[in-house]
């Protein structure tokens, strides 16, 4: 199971859109990862929550083998309905992610691997929240040491 989270804070639009990411197989967490996609203007929490599916499926590329079933989760309505064709991605700052994350959808399901996405509550996803949030802490304290400096 993979689960996907990100998060714009302080504010959205317009903060730092951070990210997380967590691998679990049989009930024992295999990688993890956590990120921030940018500052500022043009950052949301859709652009975080697709730049983490998109860096999950990166790396689900050099560990999943023919024959393997995936099932990727997150709380993003958003992004799991674009992804089973049910929205149609209008935002013209998400499209490029959206088309890199089908471009590594169709690069799993062509080397023979299953992908299923679900939607699911906040209170499910939460590993991947927290890793995201941690990535907007980190971020934030580094800023502030620098500019301490």
């Amino acid at each position: 199971m993979v689960a996907f989270d990100g998060a714009c804070e302080p504010v959205n639009p317009g903060g730092i859109a951070s990210w997380g990411y967590t691998v679990v197989e049989n009930g024992k967490e295999l990688m993890f990862a956590n990120g921030v996609a940018g500052e500022g203007t043009g950052m949301t929490n859709n652009i975080a929550e697709y730049t983490a599916l998109v860096t999950v499926l990166r790396a689900l590329r050099k560990v999943v083998t023919k024959g393997d079933s995936v099932k990727i989760q997150g709380d993003s309505q958003l992004v799991i309905r674009h992804l089973k064709g049910e929205y149609k991605v209008r935002a013209a700052g998400l499209k490029p992610l959206y088309l890199d994350a089908v471009g590594l959808i169709g690069e799993l399901t062509g080397s023979g691997t299953r992908v299923e996405f679900a939607w699911v509550p906040r209170e499910e996803n939460e590993r991947a929240d927290t890793l995201s949030h941690e990535a907007y802490e980190q971020y934030r304290s580094r800023k502030t040491q620098r500019t301490r400096k």
